[in-house]
């Protein structure tokens, strides 16, 4: 990662939400203390991201929660809205197997 005077320290929240994304994936933050650590599936303000040394960092904080600031990697996130890709949808609630019924074989749905 670059040096904290490249990357500053900005408060997130301060900022213009230029677009919203969703995470696509869990990331833990590294070493640093000004990284933003997210779950899969939550939504991000993005405040910046013009990313001027190409390095692939942007920087946000929870939508649903302020406090929740920092840098964060850009292929970690799906961007939200118009032309945008959907995010990934949740995980299935139940098991899909497949059962022998009178009439052959069909799809069966089972919650546990």
């Amino acid at each position: 990662l670059d040096t904290k005077k490249s990357r500053g320290s900005v408060k997130a929240s301060s900022l213009p939400i230029r677009k919203m994304a969703v995470s696509m994936y869990e990331y833990k933050g590294g070493v640093r203390k000004d990284e933003l650590k997210f779950v899969k599936g939550e939504k991000i303000a993005v405040t910046d991201d013009s990313d001027p040394k190409g390095k692939g960092w942007w920087l946000g904080y929870i939508n649903s929660d302020k406090n929740r600031q920092g840098w964060f990697p850009k292929a970690f996130v799906s961007v939200l809205g118009p032309g945008a890709p959907p995010p990934p949808g949740p995980p299935p609630t139940g098991s899909r197997r497949l059962i022998r019924g009178v009439r052959g074989l069909r799809a069966a749905t089972t919650d546990h």
